[in-house]
C-alpha cells in the first residue's frame, strides 16, 4: 500500500468526491457520469483519475469508446485498517 500517495489522492475534496461517485457506483462510472455526477469539467476530472488511478483508488478498463471506473475497495480497506490501528 503506498500510504503517501493514497493520503494525498483523497486530501484533495474534489477528488474524493469523485472516488465517493465511483465507489457509490455498483458497475463503476464513466468520465462524463462523473463529471455530471460531480459538477466537474471533463479536462478536469481527466486530470483527478489520473491521481486517483496512480494512487491505486480506481482501475480503468476500457469498454468499446468509453473507459469505465471501478472503485478498488481492497485497497480502500487496507487503508481503513491501517487507520483503525493508530485509533487504537
Amino acid at each position: 500500500m503506498k500510504l503517501n500517495a493514497l493520503l494525498s489522492a483523497l486530501a484533495q475534496p474534489t477528488r474524493r468526491e469523485i472516488f465517493e461517485a465511483i465507489a457509490k457506483a455498483k458497475d463503476g462510472m464513466n468520465p462524463t457520469d462523473i463529471a455530471d455526477a460531480t459538477g466537474t469539467m471533463p479536462t478536469n476530472t481527466s486530470a483527478h483519475l489520473t491521481v486517483l488511478r496512480n494512487a491505486g483508488l480506481v482501475t480503468a478498463r476500457r469498454d468499446g469508446k468509453m473507459v469505465n471506473y471501478r472503485a478498488e475497495h481492497a485497497v480502500v480497506g487496507a487503508l481503513a485498517g491501517y487507520l483503525g490501528k493508530l485509533a487504537g
